[in-house]
């Protein structure tokens, strides 16, 4: 209602404010299950601003979580990796978790994705989680080095993203012009330039793309998408 009306009477100032809210993600209440994984790890700044823990020894598999989320999430996958002799780096993306900052976005944590990757060197696999595996896709894109990478829930498009955010905040008309133009402005690049389905031609690493069916958050469409155009893709549903 407040952006239906708001819309109405000052368009850019509706576009503002989404645009805000699109790059500010909640920090939630971390369970006691996912802060007992993080007291067994080493701590790991990397970089001024991100945080990390580390487990375990090995050729390193990076753990990425999705929006408004944080690296223990994934935790479960510590053990398992570590049991099989690899060392795991559990990241909180910038504005997450205990990284530093407010706001972020798709470009800022594709970038600091692929600064961890220098910093850190090779890695042997990417465990990524929704709108980190949208951040994994173009840091491989743009370079990362990584052997294997798996999707867990992964988007497809920034386009649809952006449009779903914008139905779901009631964003129309000339307000949605201005949102997506602050986004472009913002990140200073073209949306169409990181459409992901269409950057994954060129990947040569290999992908297990893993979706539910019924996922409500990002339609099962997006990993058959992402297969379809990835070389030598699997999709697991």
């Amino acid at each position: 209602t407040f952006f239906a009306a708001l819309s109405l009477v000052s368009p850019r100032a509706a576009g503002r404010i989404a645009l805000r809210l699109f790059c500010t993600p909640r920090r939630h209440h971390r369970p006691s299950w996912e802060k007992h994984i993080a007291d067994r790890g080493e701590r790991l700044r990397v970089g001024s601003n991100l945080s990390a823990h580390t487990f375990g020894s090995g050729p390193t598999v990076l753990l990425v979580h999705g929006w408004e989320g944080r690296g223990t999430q994934l935790g479960r996958f510590v053990d398992p990796f570590v049991t099989a002799g690899f060392r795991v780096i559990v990241l909180d993306n910038p504005a997450h978790g205990e990284s530093t900052g407010t706001r972020t976005d798709l470009i800022e944590s594709t970038e600091a994705l692929r600064k961890v990757g220098r910093e850190i060197g090779s890695l042997a696999g990417v465990v990524a989680h929704s709108f980190g595996g949208a951040v994994t896709t173009l840091a491989l894109e743009r370079g990362l080095d990584a052997g294997a990478v798996v999707l867990l829930g992964a988007p497809s498009s920034v386009e649809d993203v952006v449009a779903r955010f914008g139905e779901l905040a009631g964003v129309r008309g000339a307000a949605m012009r201005a949102f997506r133009d602050g986004i472009e402005r913002q990140t200073g690049v073209k949306m169409k330039d990181v459409e992901i389905f269409e950057r994954v031609a060129a990947l040569r690493v290999p992908a297990l793309i893993v979706h539910d069916r019924d996922d409500r958050e990002v339609p099962f469409h997006d990993a058959e998408r992402l297969a379809a155009r990835w070389p030598g893709a699997t999709l697991m549903p």
